[in-house]
Parts: C-alpha cells; structure tokens; sequence
C-alpha cells in the first residue's frame, strides 16, 4: 500500500527539523536524541568491554541487562521545568527514552558483569565465559 503525503505536512516536518537542528543540545536537552546512543565494543582475550554515552542521566535512569545472548541496555528521562514571572507562566515537559540490544559475540558470565556510570559515560565489562546463563540478569550500576 503506498499512502501520499500532502505537501503542506512535508513543509512543516521540514521547516520543523531545520529549527530543532539550529537549537544547541545543550538548550533542548541531549538526552532527547536517545534513539542514537554511540556504543563501542571490544571483544579482547577474556572479556567483553563495552563504553557508551549517555549524558544527562543518573544511574537510576538506566537499566543494563543480560538476556538471550544480548546485552540489553534502556532508560528513560523525564524533565519538567517551571517557571514563574510578575506577567507570565511558563512550563514545560519533556520525556526522552532509548533501548538498544548489542549480539553479545560470545557467552558471557551475567553474574559477574561489572558496571559503573559516570559523567555520562557507561563502561561494562563481562567476562567471557564457557556456559549460558538461562534467565536474564540485571546489572547494578555504580557511579
């Protein structure tokens, strides 16, 4: 099925995009580009170490995982600002969520998954291992 758009939409979405894309991310809160979190990973000899930025969190917005051979890594954010004048209100709300699951490249050991978060930054590091677990494992975060 192939469905048209009207043209005035297209107009909108596009003069909307430019303007989003002119405003800083530091203005319109980087945490909203979450569908696009940059992960590195390396499989070395014994371990699989994992780095991906996340900025604007805490720990406690991020869970990590470990479930059907893949890392699992989500989180959420939800903000709202407030602000009160002599002639006006203002308020705003925003939310920004994000889920990416990595093919781990081997089993590894969930139970001893080491996990800190900090400045935005989250570092992993799982020990490769002979046997699968078979029920997911979350992982505490420090940081």
């Amino acid at each position: 099925m192939v469905t048209k758009k009207h043209p005035q939409n297209q107009k909108n979405q596009i003069s909307r995009g430019h303007s989003e894309s002119l405003v800083p991310a530091k203005e319109r809160g980087a945490w909203l580009d979450f569908g696009r979190i940059a992960v590195d990973v390396k499989d070395l000899k014994d371990k699989i170490e994992v780095k991906a930025d996340i900025p604007g969190l805490t720990k406690n917005d991020i869970e990590v995982s470990i479930k059907d051979g893949n890392l699992v890594i989500k989180g959420e954010k939800k903000e709202e600002k407030e602000e009160k004048g002599k002639d006006y209100y203002w308020k705003e709300r925003s939310y920004g969520s994000f889920y990416r699951a990595i093919d781990l490249p081997c089993i590894v050991d969930a139970n001893k998954v080491a996990g800190n978060y900090r400045h935005g930054v989250l570092d992993l590091v799982l020990p490769k291992s002979k046997e699968a677990s078979t029920k997911p494992v979350k992982i505490n975060l420090k940081g």
